[in-house]
């Protein structure tokens, strides 16, 4: 007798079951599980930027803190006391992201392979990529904003140069650009040096930045990889950077390359909308001429109202079950001082 198959279906069939609903409930704890695992996986940014989670409201205040004062004492004078210096910054919580996707019944039953993980991955995928877009983006904000509290902290920095892409108007070959690029980050450094940013610093590439420092022979004669010159050199096999001027170096695709405006949001673009990375009209930026970042955590904060969850329903007038993960919250600038953005001059990252 030939063995008998049964066949997975993308909300998930496994263990013991004694009822649809039961078989359901699995489904979504197991949809949802992969979902959270990841977007956990997928985002680059959390660690390296400020968060904190709210119970309420639709803004939040992050106090924002000046240098202080000191003075030398003269026997006999009182001491009353400086009145500090301080602002705060509000962030405001965007509307909720989400991704939702409608698993019909009858592709249940006539499907002989499993898609809930691809689906899972998908979703996860998407809300992560626009998490770290929009915290990218305020990276650069933050870069070109004065500020916070005038004469006593500082803005932002932006390091320009048309060398750090290959153009007739800019570099000439791979090693000009790696050199230009190579420069700006001990430039960089020596800027929060002189701002008293302290550590720890991060820095993020697009592909092909980075692995120009990673492959590029310099003009004189040596390279990013040589361990006569770096402590911990570049590593060819693996094509990663070590850490260079203080800074640890994300390479990402992530990097907003456009003028990015509001798109699905009920703010002020569509709600309902879909599209890859939509941007929200607290994010909306420039970013033609942005070919890098450098930043200390301390320069964007994330406002979380609501964290990674996912629903369900079955919808009887569709014979389907509908699936949504979503997410509430909100990013936004708070020490412009802790912020450098890599830009060109008069050329365009296109």
């Amino acid at each position: 007798m030939a063995d008998s198959y049964t066949p997975t279906y993308p909300l998930g069939d496994k263990g013991v079951v004694s009822s649809e609903a039961e078989r359901r409930a699995l489904g979504l704890t197991m949809f949802a599980g992969e979902v959270l695992n990841f977007f956990d996986d997928m985002t680059i940014m959390d660690g390296k930027h400020k968060q904190v989670t709210v119970q309420s409201g639709k803004t939040f205040q992050w106090p924002a803190t000046s240098k202080v004062k000191a003075a030398y004492h003269k026997a006999g004078d009182e001491i009353t006391g400086q009145t500090p210096q301080q602002s705060q910054v509000t962030i405001s919580i965007d509307d909720i992201l989400y991704s939702d996707l409608f698993f019909a019944d009858v592709y249940e039953a006539l499907s002989h392979f499993e898609t809930r993980g691809e689906y899972a991955q998908a979703a996860a995928r998407e809300l992560a990529k626009t998490k770290d877009i929009h915290v990218m983006s305020e990276i650069c904000k933050a870069a070109n904003s004065a500020a916070t509290i005038p004469g006593y902290t500082n803005g932002g920095s932006v390091i320009v140069s048309d060398s750090f892409k290959i153009d007739a108007a800019g570099a000439a070959d791979v090693a000009e650009k790696a050199l230009a690029l190579f420069e700006a980050f001990y430039q960089a450094a020596q800027v929060f040096i002189e701002k008293n940013v302290p550590k720890p610093w991060y820095a993020a590439l697009r592909p092909n930045e980075y692995f120009a420092m990673v492959k590029a022979i310099q003009s004189n004669g040596f390279s990013l990889a040589n361990k006569d010159f770096m402590m911990s050199p570049a590593n060819l096999n693996e094509g990663s950077l070590p850490r260079l001027a203080g800074f640890d170096i994300v390479v990402t695709n992530l990097l907003p390359t456009t003028n990015r405006t509001a798109t699905g949001d009920a703010s002020g673009g569509t709600p309902g909308t879909h599209a890859f990375t939509p941007t929200h009209t607290n994010h909306t930026n420039a970013h033609t001429k942005t070919m890098g970042i450098l930043w200390n955590p301390e320069a964007v904060g994330s406002v979380i109202l609501k964290g990674l969850q996912v629903k369900s329903q079955y919808q009887l007038h569709r014979f389907g079950d509908l699936l949504v993960a979503y997410y509430l919250m909100g990013h936004g600038v708070l020490r412009p001082e802790c912020a450098i953005e890599l830009s060109l001059d008069n050329l365009t990252v296109a």
